[in-house]
């Protein structure tokens, strides 16, 4: 049997992870202006929906591990390179909106991305135009 490590403290360690890929850390903390302290808290907040959707999938799937280079790593790149850009963090809604699209994309991948739409349409806070665009990526 495989260890299984989720946990929210792993979710975002690997959100920070991917946070920091490919930018000086300084250079982020420099163009978010708000503390190094504060954009980590920012960023962590979303370890817990994380958590919640690697959990629901691993208790139907299988892929250790995986989850959490595919969906929180990416995720936390997807933050990062946002606040490089903006100088501020994306809405709630934005950053819900990207875990849902990589999740159902990680899933599609092993052709469970109707599946993975309805899990995250149950878990996460999502509108009805951002199911409706969700369902478009399903099967891809």
């Amino acid at each position: 049997m495989v260890p299984y490590y989720n946990s929210v403290a792993v979710q975002a360690s690997f959100l920070t992870a991917g946070m920091l890929v490919g930018i000086q850390p300084d250079a982020l903390y420099q163009r978010w202006a708000q503390g190094a302290l504060e954009l980590h808290d920012a960023l962590c907040r979303y370890a817990e929906p994380l958590y919640r959707v690697n959990a629901a999938l691993s208790a139907r799937y299988a892929f250790p591990g995986v989850f959490e280079y595919e969906v929180s790593e990416a995720l936390g790149a997807w933050f990062g390179c946002m606040v490089e850009a903006e100088g501020e963090a994306p809405s709630a809604d934005r950053v819900l909106q990207q875990l849902a699209e990589l999740t159902i994309r990680f899933m599609a991948g092993g052709g469970h991305g109707q599946q993975a739409l309805a899990l995250v349409s149950e878990l996460l806070p999502l509108s009805g135009d951002t199911l409706d665009q969700l369902a478009a990526i399903r099967g891809h």
